[in-house]
């Protein structure tokens, strides 16, 4: 997978990002992006599970979020268990618009006491409130990676599979420029056991 990420056209490779901790074992701290032959850009483990929603490596692990109802505040985890990752381009004359459409089945394992599971209109407030923080933390991450003038996700990629005489030098002066839009629909399977 790296080097057809590094060898091929309108993407740029990943590597997992090592670091020795105080105990001097070697642990996982996210993903280093590189450019050629360069670490271009590191990622921590937040934007790391944001960038797995985006290119489908792995969907999978727990997500912690801060849930908030009528005063009261309690996180919420959830296992994510698979999704899906689609994406449509609009505008590819000028400068391409993409639409990313997200969509992650997941359970709840632990919510806070006073959060009613059995309300399906919770189990919706819940579903809407990931859903809106998903898509924000998606697009943070898409416009660091444009900042920084990296493609790991393959957007390049994509657009030259929509694209007759697509470019990549052309393409990459126009990326920082990229228009997108996610889309996340969460689909909550059950719920698991938890105070």
């Amino acid at each position: 997978m790296f080097l057809f990420d590094y060898y091929g056209e309108g993407r740029d490779p990943f590597v997992p990002y090592l670091k020795v901790n105080k105990e001097n074992a070697v642990t996982l701290d996210g993903i280093g992006i590189l450019k050629g032959d360069k670490l271009k850009l590191h990622l921590n483990d937040k934007e790391t599970f944001s960038f797995k929603l985006l290119s489908g490596h792995h969907m999978n692990g727990d997500i912690e979020f801060l849930f908030e109802k009528e005063g009261k505040k309690g996180h919420v985890v959830l296992a994510h268990l698979y999704g899906d990752t689609n994406m449509h381009a609009s505008n590819l004359e000028s400068i391409p618009q993409v639409t990313i459409n997200l969509t992650m089945n997941a359970v709840i394992k632990d919510y806070p006491s006073w959060l009613d599971l059995k309300d399906d209109s919770e189990i919706r407030i819940v579903s809407k409130q990931l859903e809106k923080k998903v898509e924000q933390e998606v697009d943070q991450l898409l416009k660091k990676l444009q900042d920084h003038e990296v493609d790991p996700v393959g957007i390049g990629d994509f657009i030259r599979g929509k694209q007759r005489d697509w470019n990549e030098e052309e393409f990459y002066k126009t990326y920082p420029y990229i228009k997108f839009r996610v889309e996340t629909k969460l689909n909550l399977l059950q719920s698991g056991i938890g105070e």
